[in-house]
C-alpha cells in the first residue's frame, strides 16, 4: 500500500498493462510519471501477479510484452480522482 502517493492494492494481484511503449534506454522514460509514446513493438507490464515472488510485485519494475499477447494474469487497473 503506497499511502503516499494516494495508491492502495497496487501489486500483486495481476500484472497492469500500462500505456507506455517499451523501452530499454530509461532516460527517455517521462520523468513526470506520465507515458513514454516512443515507437516500440512492445508495452510495459507492472506490478506482478498472484503467483510471483514479491520482487516482481512492485510497481517500479517493468517488464516487456508484445501488444497481441494475453493471458489470465495480466488485466489493467481504472483510475478516478477523488478531488
Amino acid at each position: 500500500m503506497a499511502v503516499q502517493l494516494g495508491l492502495y492494492d497496487m501489486s500483486g494481484n495481476v500484472w497492469e498493462w500500462c500505456e507506455d511503449s517499451f523501452t530499454r534506454d530509461v532516460n527517455t522514460i517521462p520523468a513526470d510519471g506520465s507515458a513514454f509514446a516512443g515507437e516500440a513493438a512492445e508495452r510495459v507490464l507492472r506490478g506482478g501477479c498472484f503467483h510471483n515472488w514479491a520482487i516482481h510485485c512492485t510497481v517500479s519494475k517493468r517488464y516487456q510484452i508484445e501488444r497481441h499477447f494475453h493471458d489470465g494474469c495480466i488485466g489493467f487497473r481504472l483510475v478516478a480522482s477523488l478531488k
